[in-house]
């Protein structure tokens, strides 16, 4: 193992922190979350191929600081039916996040309270493409409004829609919006597909 001396050390620490200095920068400036524009609550970090911090942005909030636990994942290239690849324990997960801006009430005379829909197995404006079957493992479902994500195991979707309950709506127990938010985190979606969590 070649040793560095401590200048060069110090320039190679300089170079990496002004590279998550930037990061935060970009978050900041891009991100639609006023939680992040003007609250400044965010955490952007470098980390080697195992996960280990390398160096955090200055801006980022302090809670957040330190190792950060999870799985590195790629864009996917255009023209994949999947918009992400997640390495979870060396296995690729390909994942298609679909997004809506706010609950909907698709049919007021007969339900009567709204809630997020998804269409999965649509693609394109209007949904005039499919997608093939088996195209992905992972849903990542958002709601834009309230900034929150659900996943959800691609063999637990086999509607072609999928609609999630809008958090602090109350429901009839019988209703056929059966899913939350809260009940599909990323690692019970592993959990599914039979990985650790």
């Amino acid at each position: 193992m070649t040793r560095i001396d401590p200048v060069t050390a110090a320039v190679i620490q300089g170079g990496l922190d002004t590279i998550a200095l930037e990061m935060g920068h970009k978050l900041m400036r891009m991100s639609y979350s006023s939680i992040i524009r003007e609250s400044e609550d965010f955490g952007a970090a470098l980390t080697d191929a195992t996960g280990r911090q390398l160096c955090e942005c200055r801006l980022s909030t302090p809670l957040q600081s330190g190792p950060i636990p999870g799985y590195r994942a790629f864009l996917s290239d255009q023209g994949l039916p999947y918009d992400i690849l997640v390495d979870v324990d060396g296995a690729l997960l390909r994942v298609q996040v679909k997004s809506t801006r706010k609950p909907k009430n698709h049919d007021p005379r007969t339900r009567a309270t709204p809630g997020y829909f998804f269409h999965l197995r649509r693609a394109g404006k209007g949904g005039r493409r499919r997608y093939p079957e088996n195209a992905f493992d992972l849903y990542a479902l958002v709601a834009l409004d309230r900034q929150a994500i659900a996943y959800l195991p691609a063999v637990d979707c086999s509607n072609q829609t999928i609609a999630l309950r809008v958090p602090g709506e109350r429901y009839l127990q019988n209703g056929s919006m059966n899913r939350e938010f809260q009940e599909a985190s990323f690692r019970h979606a592993l959990s599914r597909l039979g990985f650790e969590a």
